[in-house]
């Protein structure tokens, strides 16, 4: 083939190449998820800092709050997007092999999010033996015998 007739399938080429890039592209842009404000910013307006501020007894609080009350029990940690045992059982340095038992999990790999894990800190508990039975191995003493 010449080079005058092989010029027209380049030049097709070269604009069908350019159409699929430019396609691949817009579709590519259209799949991304619109960023979304993870906070929302408020304007404080700013006091007088000048003035003395009158502290009378009344204003302030006569009663401590009380704290609030400490859960019973192990924390429980509810599994987010993108959690793994790994992570979690860094975050609350905690083996990974307690986790997987105090929460019966069939198959560590295969985790919900919103699912909720008991996270065993000290430890898993153990259980305690009962006491041992005691025996009396020591022999009745004989019976005197008459002569």
């Amino acid at each position: 083939m010449s080079a005058r007739r092989m010029l027209p399938f380049i030049l097709i080429n070269v604009m069908v190449s350019a159409v699929v890039v430019l396609a691949i592209l817009y579709f590519w842009e259209n799949q991304r998820v619109e960023s979304v404000p993870l906070a929302v910013q408020t304007a404080v307006a700013p006091t007088d800092l000048t003035s003395p501020t009158d502290f009378s007894a009344a204003a302030l609080p006569t009663e401590t709050p009380e704290p609030p009350p400490e859960p019973e029990g192990p924390p429980v940690h509810v599994v987010k997007a993108g959690d793994t045992l790994a992570t979690i059982a860094q975050i609350y340095n905690v083996p990974i092999e307690d986790i997987i038992a105090a929460n019966n999990l069939v198959n560590p790999d295969f985790l919900s999010v919103g699912d909720q894990l008991i996270i065993p800190v000290g430890g898993l508990a153990t259980a305690t033996p009962p006491p041992p039975e005691q025996r009396w191995n020591h022999c009745p003493a004989p019976f005197p015998r008459s002569p």
